[in-house]
């Protein structure tokens, strides 16, 4: 009979801890903003690959965390291997991160969710945010 009880009670137990568990953690930032470089940059949903045009706005608070954008460095994850991304050193508007994206293989497409995370070596602050990247086979 004890058996049959504790065995009855655990499952509710275990939702009483979940339902006071802390909150899942909320971005420290508003996501960044895709636009094109140029005199009438437009707004994009996604980065495309075989592009040098594309630049990233960043919020206020990133600004402030990273500070001098000359210094930042990037890092990608979570895109095929065939995708590369680095900074680019076109001249843009300010407030923002140039992008050169390309694949070494033009024939694969792809259509996925990468994680950037720029990082100031001099300060050690870091800015991570997602953002899709496409490329169509040819």
């Amino acid at each position: 009979m004890k058996k049959l009880i504790l065995s009855a009670f655990l499952p509710f137990a275990a939702l009483t801890s979940l339902a006071h568990a802390a909150p899942l953690p909320t971005p420290a930032f508003p996501p960044p903003t895709i636009v094109t470089s140029g005199e009438n940059a437009v707004t994009e949903n996604a980065l495309y690959t075989e592009s040098n045009w594309e630049r990233i706005l960043l919020p206020p608070e990133a600004l402030q965390k990273l500070g001098n954008l000359r210094a930042v460095r990037l890092s990608v994850n979570h895109l095929p291997s065939n995708v590369h991304v680095v900074l680019s050193l076109k001249p843009g508007p300010a407030d923002t991160v140039g992008l050169w994206l390309w694949r070494s293989d033009l024939t694969q497409s792809v259509n996925q969710k990468g994680l950037f995370t720029l990082t100031n070596p001099l300060n050690q602050q870091s800015y991570t945010f997602d953002a899709t990247v496409i490329g169509t086979g040819r």
